[in-house]
């Protein structure tokens, strides 16, 4: 029985080890050797967000002698990551683990014909830590274990099993907003919010002050002001006194005739909107006022690469389409929901999609990491969660949902819905209207254009001169010219075209359509371009008794009698007729004088690039057109 003798003493020791304190801790701390009653370090990780965190790991010696202390890591399922053994370790010491990484794997064969290698997303390095339900409390943790193991005088084995917590900080708990204030004196105003905190950050704190788009303010153009600052230690740290950095913007373009209070987001650590006020950009206070803090939750449906909007989502039916969920203000515990609604009144399986927290919390752990570091890198964005709609055209109902446990039921707290559009076809409808046949090479070249689509509708038209190759594609050197939108639902698209000087003969013009996901209808029509008219200049006056005539009515008319220009006399009695095509005229002039017509006529002969004066004379007995037989 003397066997059985061992293996319960061995048990003892194992359970008696793990059931004191841990022989670990993590900790910045770079010596390899530090005697346990000064090492600063800690066993779970309570890490700050969007930062590669540079720790050490030690392991404790707790016996009387040196000993060789067998370290291994592995996930919570048991599955193991890596080991190390830290040699002669002193008695009452941590010593310093550094793990040796894996050897690469061998190289595959090269192919015959490789190909370009993908640009792959930028992953944190090492093995990633994924949140899963802890069966005792019911909630969900990232955890994984380190298994502390060395042999005894009696050559036992002493093992300890030591689960380390992962947790991601909520900026809240380490950065205060000490206060914000907003001041308004007509065109003058400015936005002072102060930060603080009492740790001693390493790396620093980056904190940022940021306006999204908004109805009353112009945030692409802010003026001065400090935006972007940095909250760090001072030198030497004095824990005692809070870390300060001011963020301010001064003179914000705010718009004329705001009539409601603006929105400005405080990131922290790159985790936007940790913080969010609502000055009141609609009320004068010269004084300035504290600004008040928004205390509701709410959830957002933003299409990736975008800003918030009411208007529906637009997109191609693809295998992997993203959709952002933004939340503001989460209560503690919540989780969301987005469902897509087609219409039916019933949601399948497929149609809900679920995700804890209201934020992507992700830990990566790599013991590998250059330097000996046991490296440790947090990233916390909003939830992007991908659809596959390639099974899917029309109209469709985006839902998002922030939840609460309450009890056993599931409350909502905050909701919002956006419009979401499915298209694969181009504008089905694109005419060029208006175009006349012919048309002055010189003169601009005014382009009506009626498009439409029942999906998606149309968002830009262009023209250019020219039409699409075989392939589709704009020939080279095209210049497109944007058409203003119609004023009205159902109107034409306007555009101006310039013509250039060399511009001869029958041309092509085509007007391009583009819907709401990016698909392209071309419509294309011929113009013959004309030489502008070269011809001369008539400078004349009207006369009556040799007083000028105002008022007078001018006529010029070819050898056939057809008239080709008219004109009114000014207040002097004078007209002027351009661009008059070379060869001989008559000018006639006439008024009506108290019932008694009178009228006059002269001859010119129009030579082009010259002018030529004329002064009609008229009297108040008509002149015969023809002249008398004898």
């Amino acid at each position: 029985m003397r066997w059985l003798a061992i293996l319960i003493s061995a048990a003892i020791g194992i359970w008696a080890a793990s059931a004191q304190e841990s022989l670990v801790r993590f900790s910045t701390d770079q010596r390899d050797v530090v005697p346990a009653e000064m090492l600063d370090g800690k066993v779970n990780l309570d890490l700050r967000p969007n930062i590669a965190h540079r720790l050490h790991l030690f392991v404790r010696n707790p016996s009387e002698e040196i000993r060789d202390m067998t370290v291994r890591l592995r996930d919570t399922a048991g599955k193991q990551w890596t080991d190390a053994v830290v040699k002669d370790v002193p008695k009452g010491h941590y010593a310093r683990v550094r793990f040796k990484p894996p050897p690469p794997p061998m190289p595959a064969p090269a192919a015959t014909a490789p190909m370009p290698p993908m640009p792959a997303p930028e992953t944190p390095t090492g093995v990633e830590l994924n949140a899963v339900e802890n069966a005792a409390t019911k909630k969900r943790v990232r955890e994984f274990e380190v298994i502390v193991s060395y042999v005894d005088n009696l050559k036992k084995t002493i093992e300890q099993k030591t689960t380390v917590l992962v947790d991601i900080r909520a900026a809240a708990d380490y950065v205060t907003v000490a206060g914000v204030r907003f001041s308004k004196d007509g065109r003058k105003n400015g936005l002072q919010v102060e930060l603080a905190t009492k740790e001693d950050f390493n790396p620093p704190c980056t904190v940022e002050l940021k306006f999204p788009p908004q109805p009353n303010l112009r945030a692409d153009a802010l003026r001065s002001g400090d935006y972007l600052r940095i909250l760090k230690s001072k030198t030497p740290p004095t824990k005692e006194d809070a870390l300060r950095a001011d963020l301010s913007a001064n003179n914000l373009p705010i718009l004329p005739g705001a009539k409601e209070s603006g929105t400005v987001y405080v990131n922290i650590d790159g985790v936007p909107r940790a913080f969010i006020y609502k000055p009141a950009f609609h009320v004068e206070n010269p004084k300035g006022g504290v600004v008040p803090a928004l205390d509701t939750a709410g959830i957002h449906i933003v299409e990736p690469g975008r800003d918030r909007s009411i208007m529906p989502i637009l997109s191609l039916p693809k295998e992997q389409l993203s959709i952002r969920v933004e939340v503001d203000r989460a209560p503690a515990g919540a989780n969301i929901e987005l469902q897509l609604d087609r219409g039916t009144g019933v949601l399948s399986a497929d149609d809900l999609h679920a995700r804890h927290g209201t934020r992507h919390e992700r830990v990566w752990i790599d013991p590998f990491a250059p330097d000996d570091v046991f490296l440790v890198t947090t990233r916390v964005t909003d939830w992007a969660i991908t659809l596959d709609t390639r099974g899917m055209r029309g109209v469709y109902t985006l839902k998002a949902i922030v939840n609460v446990q309450d009890g056993n039921r599931m409350v909502a707290r905050a909701t919002s819905s956006r419009g979401f559009i499915l298209d694969d076809t181009p504008p089905e409808e694109v005419s060029i209207d208006k175009l006349p046949e012919k048309h002055v090479r010189t003169l601009p070249l005014p382009v009506h254009i009626f498009a439409g689509d029942p999906e998606s509708g149309v968002t830009k038209v262009a023209v250019f001169l020219g039409k699409p190759g075989p392939d589709g594609k704009l020939p080279e050197g095209a210049v497109l010219i944007e058409a203003q939108k119609p004023t009205a639902e159902g109107g034409a698209w306007i555009a101006q075209v310039p013509l250039a000087a060399d511009k001869k003969g029958t041309i092509d013009l085509s007007a391009v359509a583009t819907n709401g996901v990016g698909l392209t209808s071309t419509q294309v029509q011929k113009v013959q371009l004309l030489d502008p008219p070269t011809g001369g200049t008539i400078k004349g006056s009207v006369t009556l008794g040799g007083r000028p005539q105002p008022g007078a009515k001018v006529s010029l008319k070819d050898g056939e009698g057809k008239e080709k220009d008219f004109a009114t006399t000014d207040a002097k009695g004078s007209f002027t007729m351009n661009n008059v095509l070379p060869g001989a005229y008559k000018v006639f002039a006439s008024r009506t004088d108290a019932g008694v017509g009178t009228k006059g006529e002269e001859a010119v002969k129009v030579e082009a690039g010259k002018e030529h004066k004329v002064e009609v004379k008229i009297s108040r007995r008509p002149v015969p057109e023809t002249p008398p037989k004898n």
